[in-house]
């Protein structure tokens, strides 16, 4: 004999979507003694809902109860509706700037494929870091700069574009640890120049002394002199001497 109901029926689903339900009669051990789903009555919490049979046109967003009833017996299920997935639009493709970039150095990531006026925002990962927001143009086109942060580690990294209404895209490029600066060498100290040794004057022969410009009977002219005022000297004396014989 039945002693209760089991009913299936999806968890989650979308708005419009048709479900069908399952209800089993089970026994008193808990045993399975069939599908009773035709020989049910299904009714749903929400009115817009449209019940045909086992199946279930789910109208609106949101929770219900559907409830089976069979023999006095009475089970529930509980339904969650969403509204359907929009359907993205695919970009038409991303470019980026350099597939190396070193910390420190700027990167570029360029998209298309987008509606003029469309606003886009770029992240870069794993770290994320946000870019910006830029507006695509009239021809759907749009573009970021941005500089590689300092403490970026080196490896890969993405960078993701995002847009309402749009699918994310993104592109994967290589970050490279910026170069240690070469030290600059030490100028070698320019050796001072040894003083050059002062020649020795060589010793001179007499004949060698210096030229004063004076003719070498010159340098006899004060002897002369000294031995003709002598000479006068005594001249003056024997005359002196002479007279004063003579007037004795």
């Amino acid at each position: 004999a039945v002693e209760s109901l089991v009913v299936d029926a999806p968890a989650e689903v979308e708005v419009d979507e048709v479900i069908t339900v399952r209800v089993d009669a089970l026994d008193a051990d808990g045993d399975v003694l069939g599908g009773v789903g035709q020989y049910v009555d299904l009714a749903s919490s929400v009115e817009g809902d449209v019940v045909e049979g086992q199946e279930v046109i789910l109208s609106s967003e949101g929770e219900r109860t559907l409830t089976v009833s069979y023999r006095g017996f009475e089970e529930t299920a509980t339904v969650v509706v969403a509204a359907p997935e929009e359907e993205l639009i695919v970009p038409e493709g991303i470019t980026l700037g350099a597939d190396q970039v070193t910390v420190g150095e700027t990167q570029e990531v360029t998209a298309t494929g987008y509606e003029s006026g469309t606003e886009v925002e770029a992240t870069m990962y794993s770290e994320p870091v946000f870019i910006g927001a830029e507006v695509a143009d009239e021809a759907g086109v749009v573009a970021f700069a941005w500089e590689i942060p300092e403490d970026t580690e080196p490896g890969e990294h993405t960078v993701v574009l995002i847009a309402d209404g749009y699918q994310d895209i993104s592109a994967t490029f290589e970050v490279l640890a910026a170069e240690e600066p070469a030290p600059t060498p030490t100028e070698e100290p320019t050796p001072s120049e040894e003083p050059t040794p002062t020649e020795s004057p060589e010793p001179q022969d007499e004949d060698d002394l210096a030229d004063t410009g004076t003719p070498w009977w010159g340098h006899f002219l004060p002897l002369a002199a000294l031995l003709l005022l002598v000479l006068g000297g005594m001249f003056i004396a024997m005359v002196n001497q002479r007279q004063w014989v003579r007037r004795q």
